[in-house]
């Protein structure tokens, strides 16, 4: 019944395909979508596949930081851990970037990425005694801990497909077919 259907939760197609561009979800034939939507879904790809970029970099320190918290390790000092987690954490922040020069993160939510990045670290570090807490509480977690922020000095790229040799005979063809319709219908 319809009641049984609305219940069932997504398949697991459509799950997978709203995280990751490699599993989006196509109907089959090369005319089914019409152009406006075929569009929106390159865009929804090129935005989940920028977002798991920065996520996979993110999640190596977020474990790194939980082991750190709540794990057996026992660091020696506030040097260590950072020299241990430094180039992650570069990787991390200038794929955050990327992320947000690119306009696919809103920078308001990169900063507050990257801040829960060296917050985590910064209550790690204090809860293994490494180091104490700062007394003002303005001031920045990255600051506290000592680390220092790559600068991501590139401009917006423009997209894969605005570039050149992305589009195939074909799909030039196409598009003079349209073009040429819509002069005759004008």
């Amino acid at each position: 019944s319809v009641s049984q259907a609305e219940e069932q939760p997504r398949s697991l197609v459509a799950r997978k395909s709203l995280k990751s561009c490699y599993k989006l979800y196509f109907k089959c034939g090369p005319f089914i979508y019409k152009d406006r939507h075929r569009r929106n879904i390159r865009n929804r790809a090129y935005n989940i596949f920028m977002k798991n970029k920065f996520k996979k970099a993110m999640r190596v320190i977020l474990r790194y930081t939980a082991e750190l918290e709540y794990g057996d390790t026992k660091p020696e000092s506030k040097e260590q851990v950072m020299s241990e987690v430094k180039d992650g954490m570069d990787r991390a922040f200038l794929a955050i970037d990327e992320a947000a020069v690119q306009g696919v993160v809103n920078p308001l939510q990169a900063a507050d990425l990257k801040d829960r990045l060296t917050l985590g670290l910064l209550k790690a570090m204090v809860k293994k005694k490494l180091m104490k807490r700062p007394k003002d509480p303005f001031v920045p977690a990255f600051k506290s801990i000592g680390y220092e922020m790559p600068v991501y000095k590139r401009t917006r790229d423009p997209r894969p497909w605005q570039l050149p040799g992305w589009k195939s005979a074909w799909m030039l063809y196409r598009e003079y077919r349209r073009w040429k319709e819509q002069k005759e219908t004008a």
